[in-house]
């Protein structure tokens, strides 16, 4: 039961950024959009470009292979958040201020470490990612 909890919660909070990444990428792409911009100001364009990308690479990966039961989706989500918390180095060391923006760092990077160790736990990766068998080097 607590599995399908934490499935369900895993999946949802990535449809989320799915969403947020695909409106972000939205504002970079066209000139204007009928929502207020929450693309942070304070980052450049390419920079944003890469943020939003990761975004949406990470939470296709990890939703499709929800969906498809892909056995590669834990290792696969490996490469998507070290995109995204080097995007998030970036952002934080060179564009970002206020005395709580390394905390914030430490914080994003610790959930994504802790969704891994979810992700690779043998019996939700069984669970949720067993279409195939997985195979280990």
């Amino acid at each position: 039961m607590m599995l399908k909890v934490i499935g369900g919660f895993l999946f949802l909070l990535h449809l989320f950024l799915l969403g947020w990444s695909v409106g972000g990428m939205t504002e970079w792409l066209l000139p204007s959009v009928p929502w207020p911009s929450y693309s942070n100001p304070l980052f450049p364009r390419w920079l944003l470009f890469f943020h939003w990308m990761s975004v949406i690479t990470a939470s296709s990966i990890i939703l499709l292979g929800y969906l498809r039961q892909w056995n590669g989706t834990p290792r696969a989500m490996v490469f998507g958040y070290a995109a995204m918390a080097m995007v998030c180095f970036v952002e934080t060391v060179w564009f970002l201020a206020g005395e709580f923006k390394y905390l914030a760092m430490i914080l994003e990077n610790a959930a994504y470490i802790a969704i891994l160790l979810v992700l690779h736990n043998p019996t939700f990766r069984s669970a949720h990612f067993s279409k195939t068998p997985a195979r280990d080097h």
